[in-house]
């Protein structure tokens, strides 16, 4: 977490040799800030097994490595799965999948890996769709693992887009036949009118859904200290880290075995791992 904070040299120096990545690399890529020097690190070949399921489960990546995967993978197929099925990035997620279909890829090998998205990341790569046609051919693939929620609420925005035909099409397709489509989808069928549909995408969109109509708490970062003017992290790592790759390397081992920390934890944390050090005479 703190190794963003460090000097170039600092953070390249931890970043090791051009191995496997050691298990405090891992751990510190399923953290965030994101020290430059260790995602060069894990996008390498070498890099080993763990690095890039790290690096994609994280969402504080760079887009600019996201786009390198995507672009310049080291298997084609393989890595535009694991940008389909474990990318926090929607957007990147959803150019994976159209790398995807142009390599040809089986339909069958797609759906195992979309299938098992969450609810709100499957949302997000179908609402992706850039076009009423591509909503269209996305929901038909990919709405039979969608819940009502997420549903209604794609379906609203494929009527106001493009009408209630393609969403009655969709619908039959999905209930395998007209009888069977949901209770607004039916209405919007008796009377021709996108009317039905909107509401019920209107009663989803006022729910609590994150991911979906809400944020994700548990994808926002932490805030920071409100008064910019007291930053005692920054200035702990300033005055007891700059410098010293071996506090680094100390302070890493000792947030592996911390838990879950707040600001305030993290700031004595290093205090305490620098004070420890210095008392056992390790330092130079």
């Amino acid at each position: 977490v703190l190794l963003a904070f460090a000097p170039r040299h600092i953070a390249e120096e931890f970043g090791g040799s051009p191995d496997v990545l050691s298990p405090e690399q891992v751990f510190l890529l399923h953290h965030r800030p994101l020290a430059p020097g260790l995602v060069r690190r894990a996008l390498d070949p070498g890099a080993g097994p763990e690095a890039l399921p790290a690096l994609l489960g994280n969402r504080a990546t760079p887009t600019a490595a996201l786009l390198r995967l995507l672009h310049h993978p080291a298997d084609p197929v393989a890595t535009r799965i694991s940008l389909l099925s474990r990318c926090r990035d929607p957007e990147i997620r959803y150019a994976a999948l159209e790398e995807l279909e142009k390599l040809g890829v089986p339909w069958a090998q797609i759906n195992h890996f979309v299938k098992n998205l969450g609810q709100a990341d499957l949302y997000q790569l179908i609402a992706a769709a850039p076009t009423p046609q591509r909503l269209h051919f996305l929901l038909r693939k990919f709405g039979r693992y969608l819940g009502p929620d997420a549903t209604a609420l794609l379906y609203g925005r494929l009527a106001e887009q493009a009408g209630p035909e393609p969403v009655w099409d969709v619908a039959a397709f999905l209930a395998g036949a007209v009888d069977s489509v949901d209770p607004a989808v039916r209405a919007s069928m008796a009377g021709a009118d996108t009317a039905p549909l909107l509401r019920a995408a209107e009663l989803a969109a006022a729910r609590d859904l994150p991911g979906l109509t809400t944020p994700d708490p548990g994808n926002d970062p932490e805030p920071h200290p409100d008064d910019p003017a007291e930053w005692p992290l920054e200035d702990a790592v300033r005055r007891l880290l700059d410098g010293r790759p071996d506090r680094w390397q100390a302070l890493v081992r000792r947030l592996m075995t911390a838990g879950d920390l707040d600001y305030q934890g993290l700031t004595e944390l290093v205090e305490t791992t620098a004070a420890a050090l210095a008392d056992a005479g390790e330092e130079s």
